[in-house]
C-alpha cells in the first residue's frame, strides 16, 4: 500500500503554476528575466522566468494561504523548495515536475513529522514519527 502525501494535502494545489491560468506581467520581463506575474485567482509569482514560465528561483504566493519559495522549472515546483500552508503543515526537500519528490520532511500541525524518500508524492523509504513518539518505518515494499 502506497501512502499518498502529496501536495493536494496543502490546499488542492498542483504544484504547476501553469494551471492557474492566465496571468498578468505586473513588473520586470517575466518572458526571459527577473518578473512578478499576478493571476486570475490572486496568487502571484516572483522570480525568474524563462520562456513565459516560472523557471529558476522565486516564491509563489496564493491568496488561500498556500506559500513555495524555492526553485522552478517550466511552471512547476522542481529542484528544492519550502511548501507552506496557513494550517500550519509543511513540506521541505525535493520536488519533481510539481510532486514530492527526492528527499524530504512533511511536517502536520499536530506534531507528526515524515523524514525520508518520497516518490511521485508518496512515502517511499522513511519513518513518520507521531506525536505520541510511536513511529512507522516505510521501505519500498509499503
Amino acid at each position: 500500500m502506497r501512502v499518498w502525501v502529496g501536495l493536494m494535502l496543502l490546499g488542492g494545489l498542483t504544484g504547476a503554476l501553469w494551471a492557474l491560468g492566465p496571468g498578468e506581467c505586473v513588473q520586470g520581463d517575466c518572458q526571459e528575466g527577473q518578473g512578478q506575474m499576478r493571476y486570475e485567482s490572486g496568487a502571484t509569482y516572483e522570480g525568474s522566468f524563462q520562456q513565459g514560465h516560472p523557471s529558476g528561483q522565486g516564491v509563489y504566493a496564493h491568496p488561500g494561504g498556500i506559500h513555495y519559495e524555492g526553485s522552478f522549472q517550466q511552471g512547476h515546483f522542481h529542484g528544492e523548495g519550502v511548501l507552506t500552508s496557513e494550517d500550519g503543515r509543511s513540506y521541505s526537500g525535493s520536488f519533481e515536475e510539481g510532486a514530492f519528490h527526492g528527499y524530504g520532511e512533511y511536517r502536520w500541525p499536530d506534531g507528526a513529522i515524515y523524514t525520508g524518500e518520497f516518490d511521485e508524492g508518496h512515502f517511499h523509504e522513511g519513518v513518520l514519527q507521531y506525536p505520541d513518539g510511536t513511529r512507522r518505518h516505510f521501505t519500498p515494499e509499503d
